[in-house]
């Protein structure tokens, strides 16, 4: 009898495992087809009377073909990261997945903006930033080094001043 609960709960396991692929697979290629603003899909399927949630998504600047691939790499992850668990997660930087048993973790609209936790904050343009950060840099450098100098020559012409002899006025 046990055998006969192992060999159920190892096909329970496996039909999971092949429905959760198969709607991943369909989200891949919906996600992938975005355009240039949006690349991400929700979707949900059903096992053993329980709902599964998925959304995957890939940066916008990703061909279809790039995301096509990424998110391919971040769903062989399943086994190493999620194998028989009820949710799981996988981010890469150009793409990622998340899946939930039970837990709608995303607006069900189709228009709707993916779910906030998934994505890390936008970065900065790389060129606005180091404009900032060499902006930065230089006026921390230079207001000290003027600052020192400026006082270096002060001191310079005190100590000048002092120890050229008094000049007598004739009159």
């Amino acid at each position: 009898m046990l055998e006969r609960l192992m060999n159920r709960s190892k096909s329970l396991v496996d039909e999971f495992n092949q429905e959760l692929q198969s709607l991943l697979t369909s989200l891949r290629n919906t996600a992938a087809s975005g355009n240039s603003l949006l690349k991400f899909a929700t979707g949900n399927t059903t096992v053993n009377f329980q709902p599964v949630y998925a959304l995957v998504q890939c940066t916008p600047d990703l061909s279809k073909t790039q995301c096509t691939e990424c998110l391919d790499e971040v769903i062989k992850q399943i086994p190493a990261c999620c194998q028989q668990r009820i949710g799981g997660r996988v981010l890469m930087p150009s793409c990622n997945f998340r899946f939930e048993s039970n837990d709608l973790f995303f607006n069900p609209t189709p228009d709707s903006p993916p779910p906030s936790p998934l994505l890390p904050p936008p970065a900065e343009p790389p060129v606005e930033g180091n404009n900032k950060n060499t902006a930065r840099t230089v006026i921390i450098i230079v207001v000290p080094v003027v600052s020192v100098v400026i006082l270096i020559i002060c001191i310079c012409i005190f100590l000048r001043m002092r120890k050229q002899p008094k000049r007598k006025v004739e009159t």
